[in-house]
C-alpha cells in the first residue's frame, strides 16, 4: 500500500508520535534486545530486521536526520513509514478508536509477529482510508468474534476485514531464528575441524534430513553430533543430515572484501539453493561460511489455508460480508505479478477454495499482498509500495461487490 514519505518531514512526524506514546515504549524494547544480541551476535541480523521499527525509532530519537550518516538508516525509513501511517489513522479516527490502535502498537512492539501484524493492518488501513472508507478497530481481547476492522466501503456497506501475514519462514520446517542458533552452537565444532591454510574461504553445507529442536540442551547434543561428523571423511549422519565442505584460496582477491562477493563466492563454491547462511571472518584474514538447508518440503500453501479457515470462521461475524486479507512475505511484487499472470496458480486455487466453500457464505473478497519495499519517488520521498492480488467471490451471499476495484489503486 502506498505511504509517501519525506525527509524533511522525520522530525515532525516523531515529534507527533511522541505526543501519542510519551513512553516512547521502543526505547525500552531495544534495551532489552541488546542482552539477546550479546548472548548470540549471530542473531544480530536477524533481530534488526524484525524489530526494525523500533530500532529505526531508536536511532531517530538519538541523531534525528543525523542518522542519514549511520549504519542503521534503513530502519530509519522504514519506521518513519510506518509511524506516518499510524498518525494518519489517528487524525481520521475518533478518541476511542484512537486509543484502540494506540494500545495495538504499544504492545506489538516487544512481539516481532505481532508487529509484523499490526504493520500490515496499518497499511491496510491508509489504503482503506484513502479510497474513501471509515474505519472501527475492534477491541481484540473482547469476548465473541475479533476480527481486526469494521469498514464502511463506499458502494458496498460494512464489511468484515480480517488481515493476516505470513513471515518468510513460514511453512518452513526450519525457521530462520532457529537455523542460526544452532549455527551459532555450531560455530565452535566448525572452527576446530578447519585446515590451517593461509587466507581461505571454507564453504560449510549442512542439509538437514530433520527438524532443528528448539530446546537448548537438544540443540547442543545436535550440533556435538554434527561437529564429529566434520572431522570424519564421511560427511552423512544418517536421518539427520549431509555436509559438504568446500574451500578456495583467497589470494588473489582483496582484503576487506564486500558481503555481495562473499556470498557470490559461497553459492559458487556450495551451489545456490534456499538455505540459512552466516559468513564471519577469521583472524588471518580466512572466512568461514556455514549454511544451513532442509529437505523437508515447505507446508506454506498447508499454513495459508488453515490460517484463513479459521479467519474466516472464527473471526469474521457471518452476519455481513468479509474480506481476507493475506500479506505472504515470501511473495516479492515481482513473484506476486508472476503468480498472478500464470494460468492456474496456488494462490487463485486457495482464493476459489475459500470463496465456494459451503461454510464461508459470508466470505466476499480474497486479497493477496506481497511483502513491501521503499520505491525512491524523488531525493527526499521515498514509497513503500506493495503489489496485489484481488479476488471478488462469485459465490454465497455477496457476490461481486468489487474488491477487486477497492484494490487496484495501490
Amino acid at each position: 500500500m502506498i505511504t509517501d514519505v519525506r525527509m524533511d518531514d522525520f522530525p515532525q512526524i516523531y515529534s507527533d508520535l511522541v505526543h501519542h506514546f510519551d513512553r516512547k515504549p521502543w526505547m525500552k524494547t531495544v534495551e532489552n534486545l541488546q542482552y539477546q544480541v550479546k548472548a548470540n551476535s549471530l542473531m544480530e541480523d536477524w533481530i534488526l530486521r524484525v524489530y526494525k521499527i523500533a530500532y529505526g525509532l531508536v536511532e531517530f530519537d538519538k541523531f534525528g536526520l543525523g542518522a542519514a550518516y549511520g549504519p542503521k538508516w534503513e530502519s530509519v525509513k522504514h519506521a518513519m513509514g510506518f509511524a506516518a501511517q499510524v498518525l494518519a489513522i489517528l487524525d481520521v479516527s475518533t478518541p476511542d478508536n484512537a486509543r484502540k490502535a494506540i494500545a495495538r502498537v504499544d504492545g506489538a512492539l516487544r512481539k516481532p509477529d505481532t508487529m509484523r501484524g499490526i504493520e500490515f493492518e496499518f497499511s491496510i488501513a491508509t489504503h482503506l482510508s484513502r479510497m474513501g472508507c471509515t474505519i472501527e478497530w475492534k477491541e481484540e481481547d473482547k469476548p465473541g468474534k475479533n476480527f481486526d476492522m469494521l469498514v464502511n466501503v463506499p458502494g458496498m456497506g460494512l464489511v468484515d476485514f480480517e488481515c493476516k501475514t505470513l513471515a518468510s519462514d513460514t511453512g518452513e520446517a526450519i525457521p530462520e531464528d532457529i537455523a542460526l542458533e544452532f549455527i551459532n552452537r555450531l560455530m565452535p565444532w566448525a572452527l576446530k575441524a578447519l585446515p590451517d591454510l593461509p587466507r581461505h574461504f571454507y564453504g560449510i553445507s549442512i542439509t538437514m534430513e530433520c527438524a532443528i529442536p528448539s530446546g537448548v540442551d537438544d540443540q547442543a547434543q545436535l550440533a556435538l553430533a554434527v561437529g564429529e561428523v566434520l572431522a570424519r571423511t564421511d560427511h552423512h549422519l544418517e536421518g539427520i543430515c549431509r555436509i559438504d565442505l568446500q574451500g578456495g584460496g583467497l589470494s588473489t582477491l582483496p582484503a576487506g572484501m564486500e558481503d555481495q562477493a562473499l556470498r557470490s563466492l559461497s553459492n559458487f563454491l556450495l551451489g545456490d539453493h534456499p538455505s540459512y547462511q552466516f559468513i564471519t571472518e577469521l583472524p588471518d584474514g580466512s572466512h568461514l561460511a556455514i549454511r544451513v538447508g532442509c529437505v523437508i518440503p515447505s507446508t506454506l500453501n498447508k499454513q495459508m489455508k488453515k490460517k484463513a479457515k479459521t479467519a474466516i470462521r472464527k473471526q469474521m461475524t457471518g452476519e455481513r460480508p468479509g474480506c481476507l486479507v493475506m500479506r505472504v512475505e515470501r511473495h516479492s511484487a515481482e513473484d506476486l505479478t508472476a503468480e498472478a499472470n500464470a494460468d492456474e496458480n496456488d494462490l487463485f486455487n486457495l482464493a476459489k477454495y475459500l470463496c465456494e466453500h459451503p461454510e464461508h457464505p459470508h466470505l466476499a473478497g480474497v486479497v493477496f499482498v506481497s511483502a513491501p519495499a521503499l520505491t525512491r519517488l524523488s531525493s527526499t520521498t521515498e514509497s513503500g509500495q506493495s503489489c496485489t492480488y484481488a479476488f471478488d467471490s462469485l459465490w454465497g451471499n455477496y457476490p461481486n461487490l468489487g474488491f477487486k476495484g477497492l484494490f487496484a489503486d495501490q
